[in-house]
């Protein structure tokens, strides 16, 4: 994982990392429980116009 490198100032910032890793952390055990991933390509052309570049 990266090493972050900000401090967390207020219990705004502590929740919003919390939020973010609980995501991450619920999107692995998603990924490896269907045991498919989907593949970076797959996933712009799947949302590619909500994203903009």
């Amino acid at each position: 994982m990266k090493k972050r490198t900000t401090t967390l100032t207020n219990t705004e910032d502590v929740q919003y990392h919390l939020y973010v890793a609980e995501g991450i952390h619920r999107g692995i055990e998603r990924a490896e429980k269907e045991g498919t991933p989907i593949i970076q390509d797959e996933a712009e052309k799947k949302f590619g116009k909500w994203t903009s570049k």
